[in-house]
């Protein structure tokens, strides 16, 4: 039986063309349809057009819909940790399901044993999220570029479910909040919390960076594309993703490394990230003659 490769080689890229507008967003995928303008556009490359052209601008949403569950969420810790309130049934039932298997308490019990860590935890997302919020709608000046209903939908989950995430991954229909807080508690808090806010302070200057250099630009086009300089730009191409990455493994450190629900958290925005800085990278360095040689993609000297 004849095999006609170059019929399959054509479907296969057909497919790689469809799927890429659903990965790539903002600057990486004005560059992919710049490269495949000239292709005749089917009913569902337009189908998938629309589906991957959501303003960028609406990465506040992530922020503003997380902000409003999580603070829910963060009540809902302290009334069931000062025992105000039941637990309630739905949660109640996700909980037996979950730990379905479980026949003892012990196991995590070991895992987070005092109430006091987990809400530093809560609060360090609550401060994360109203600061995300801030720069969504005061500081940052977006592009024209646009991000896929995956991103969309992916980062309205991942920030609507990170708190309740934690707080089911504790079998709270047979677990009662310790209020104990002894020195390893409150060592690992301080150290968790000093670089959660170093972290967060070099995320917002990045933010503040890439605002200014738009509105600084007075010759070109205001929703343009530019080589960010100053603080960690001097090393890295993407800090806001590196300092991403640090307030994730931040909060770890807060709960010692023994909240599975977080530690699988970091570990998706670790893998998202690491991605998105290296196809960033690679863009600027193919975009502009003159961007810097020696700086890396994510971590200084390293990657």
């Amino acid at each position: 039986m004849h095999l006609d490769i170059s019929s399959g080689h054509a479907a296969f890229q057909t497919i790689t063309d469809l799927v890429k507008p659903f990965y790539f967003f903002g600057k990486l995928k004005q560059t992919h349809l710049k490269k495949n303008s000239s292709c005749q556009r089917s009913v569902l490359s337009r189908l998938v057009d629309i589906l991957s052209s959501i303003p960028k601008s609406w990465f506040g949403h992530f922020y503003v819909v997380g902000f409003l569950v999580h603070s829910l969420i963060l009540w809902l810790l302290i009334a069931l940790a000062k025992q105000t309130i039941v637990v309630p049934e739905v949660l109640r039932d996700i909980s037996i399901f979950l730990h379905f298997f479980d026949t003892s308490n012990k196991g995590y019990l070991d895992q987070v044993q005092s109430f006091y860590p987990l809400l530093v935890v809560f609060v360090c997302e609550e401060v994360q999220l109203l600061r995300r919020i801030y720069e969504c709608y005061f500081v940052s000046s977006f592009s024209n570029g646009t991000i896929s209903i995956v991103h969309y939908f992916y980062g309205v989950t991942f920030y609507t479910l990170f708190g309740f995430g934690i707080l089911v991954s504790l079998p709270v229909h047979k677990f009662e909040f310790s209020d104990a807080f002894d020195s390893f508690d409150a060592f690992y808090c301080g150290l968790g919390v000093f670089g959660f806010c170093v972290a967060s302070y070099f995320q917002h200057k990045t933010m503040q960076t890439f605002a200014a250099l738009r509105s600084k630009e007075k010759n070109k086009p205001a929703k343009g594309h530019f080589i960010p300089e100053g603080h960690l730009f001097h090393w890295v191409s993407s800090p806001h993703y590196l300092c991403e990455i640090l307030i994730y493994l931040s909060l770890c450190l807060i709960l010692r490394w023994k909240s599975m629900y977080l530690m699988s958290a970091t570990l998706f925005v670790l893998v998202n990230q690491i991605s998105a800085s290296l196809s960033v990278h690679r863009w600027y360095r193919r975009t502009f003659q003159n961007f810097p040689k020696n700086r890396k993609a994510l971590v200084p000297y390293l990657l």
